[in-house]
């Protein structure tokens, strides 16, 4: 190109995302497979396990980059799906269904009204398949309902005092959806 000349330039990535950012075990192909997914930013590969060890089944993109992924089972099914939550606070629920991965519900998570927690996303499903939680936001909850057959996920905002949560999950022995928090307590010395 000569000086002065105006060009463009055209980037393209070469090769496939590689680092694994998440994975999760499941029954998601049919009740009969046992399944490694693998998350890999914005790209999910499924594969069996077999007694020879890994095969391909499926891989897929999504248009955002994972920060959370799990795997749950709604109550009398017999296969699992995958709840999936972007950094940018969209939430999906995907199913595989004769060969194909097709979404089942999905929705916009993000409240303008707060920043998203530096400490990192966490999410975490009732084991009863009743509720799904989000820590998104410094000091809150949302609580997204799994009993509707809406395809929109909508939540509920529950205010928490508990602003550092390092982890959480559902406890499996309770009678009602009951969130256990894992958190850093400042005020302590």
């Amino acid at each position: 190109m000569k000086s002065g000349e105006g060009g463009c330039a055209y980037v393209v990535t070469a090769h496939k995302q590689s680092a694994v950012t998440h994975s999760v075990v499941g029954q998601f192909t049919s009740a009969a497979d046992l399944n490694l997914i693998v998350a890999k930013y914005s790209r999910i590969e499924v594969n069996l396990s077999t007694q020879t060890g890994l095969k391909p089944v499926t891989e897929f993109n999504l248009y955002g980059r994972i920060a959370v992924i799990e795997v749950f089972r709604y109550k009398n099914e017999k296969k699992d799906c995958l709840f999936i939550l972007t950094e940018s606070c969209y939430a999906c629920i995907l199913e595989y269904v004769d060969g194909k991965i097709i979404t089942r519900a999905y929705g916009d998570m993000r409240d303008k009204n707060y920043s998203v927690s530096q400490s990192g996303m966490h999410a975490c499903v009732d084991p009863e398949a009743r509720c799904i939680a989000l820590r998104l936001y410094d000091g809150v909850l949302k609580i997204i309902n799994l009993n509707s057959s809406s395809k929109h996920l909508t939540s509920a905002e529950q205010r928490i005092e508990e602003i550092l949560v390092v982890d959480m999950c559902f406890l499996h022995t309770a009678n009602k959806p009951t969130l256990a928090l894992l958190y850093d307590d400042n005020s302590v010395s």
